[in-house]
C-alpha cells in the first residue's frame, strides 16, 4: 500500500496571514503571529496562526457523543487537498478561530494555493494524540511533488456540532482579562492580558499605557528583551521583537510560547523595557526593567 505524506500545516499557515495579516504559509496548521519570535516551519496545508488579539474568545466546543472518527476527517482532508478538491474542504475543516466563514477559509487556502503553485503527492499520518475530550492534535509528514524532503506538519481537531473538524489554528481556548498592573516606577501599565491557549503552546496579547511625559519606551533594544513564562511546571523563555511606543500612548506586545506540555500558568514577566528619546535609543542613565504580570 502507498504511505501517504500529509501537507496540512503549511496550508493554516498562508490563510491566517490573509485574515490577520500574520506572517504565516500554505493550508492546515499553524504557528506564527504578530510580533511573535517563535520559528514557523512552511506548512503544506497552511493558514498562520491567530493571533491572540483577534482570536475568538471563549468559544464553546460541543461535548457530545462521537458519531465520526477524527482520523477518518483527517484523511479527507488531506486527500482532498492534495487532490485539489477544495470545496471538498468545507465541511471538514473548522473556521471560527479565524472569525470567517468555512466558505471564507476555502476561499483562501484556494488563493494560497494558486500563488504558491506547488503540489503535494503524498502524506503520512504520523500521530493524533488527545489533548482533551474535544480537542486533538495530529502529526503528519507531507512529501512535495517535485520530491524534495517531506515536511512536517502540526494540524488540530476539534469536536464541534456532533462531529470531527480539522482546526488550522490549533486554538483550544481564548481568555481576556482587564488589569492595572504598574512597573515599580510606575513607567508603565498593563491594561489588558489575552490568554490563548494552543494546542502546542501558549499566546499572550499584552496591552499597556506608557505613562512617562517626555520618553518613548522600547521593548527588544540590541535584541536583548525577552518573555519568561513561570508554570506549575517549570520556566518558558522567548525572546520578544522590537516594539515601541510614544509618551502618554497605548500599544501592545504578543508573546508565544511553544511546548507540549499542560501546565497551569502563574506568572508572565517581560524583562528589558528600556525607557528611550525620540529617535527610540535609550536614554543614558536610565536603566532597563521588567513587568511582573500575576496571571493567577
Amino acid at each position: 500500500m502507498k504511505i501517504k505524506f500529509s501537507i496540512l500545516y503549511l496550508v493554516s499557515l498562508a490563510l491566517l496571514s490573509g485574515c490577520t495579516g500574520s506572517p504565516n504559509e500554505a493550508a492546515l496548521s499553524s504557528t506564527s503571529k504578530p510580533q511573535s519570535t517563535a520559528k514557523v516551519q512552511p506548512s503544506p496545508f497552511g493558514i498562520p496562526t491567530q493571533p491572540a488579539s483577534s482570536a475568538p474568545e471563549n468559544e464553546t466546543v460541543t461535548e457530545q457523543p462521537e458519531v465520526n472518527d477524527a482520523e477518518t476527517v483527517l484523511k479527507e482532508y488531506a486527500d482532498a487537498f492534495i487532490e485539489k478538491r477544495f470545496d471538498d474542504l468545507k465541511p471538514l475543516i473548522y473556521p471560527n478561530n479565524f472569525n470567517i466563514t468555512a466558505d471564507e477559509l476555502v476561499q483562501r487556502i484556494k488563493e494560497n494555493d494558486f500563488k504558491k503553485s506547488i503540489s503535494y503527492s503524498e502524506y503520512m499520518i504520523t500521530s493524533i494524540t488527545d489533548y482533551d475530550e474535544t480537542h486533538k492534535m495530529a502529526k503528519l509528514l507531507v512529501k512535495p511533488s517535485d520530491g524534495s524532503t517531506a515536511l512536517e506538519d502540526t494540524v488540530g481537531l476539534v469536536f464541534s456540532d456532533n462531529s470531527w473538524k480539522v482546526d488550522l489554528a490549533l486554538i483550544v481556548r481564548t481568555e481576556s482579562n482587564v488589569v492595572n498592573i504598574s512597573s515599580n516606577n510606575n513607567e508603565v501599565t498593563v491594561t489588558k492580558v489575552t490568554k490563548v491557549t494552543k494546542l502546542n503552546g501558549y499566546e499572550f496579547n499584552i496591552e499597556y499605557k506608557n505613562n512617562l511625559s517626555d520618553n518613548r519606551l522600547v521593548i527588544g533594544w540590541m535584541n536583548n528583551s525577552f518573555a519568561l513564562l513561570k508554570t506549575e511546571k517549570g520556566q518558558l523563555t522567548e525572546q520578544l521583537r522590537k516594539a515601541n511606543v510614544g509618551p502618554q500612548a497605548t500599544g501592545s506586545v504578543i508573546a508565544t510560547f511553544i511546548t507540549q506540555e499542560k501546565a497551569s500558568v502563574k506568572n508572565l514577566i517581560i524583562q528589558g523595557v528600556h525607557i528611550a528619546d525620540s529617535n527610540n535609543l535609550p536614554v543614558p542613565g536610565e536603566d532597563k526593567f521588567d513587568i511582573n504580570i500575576p496571571l493567577q
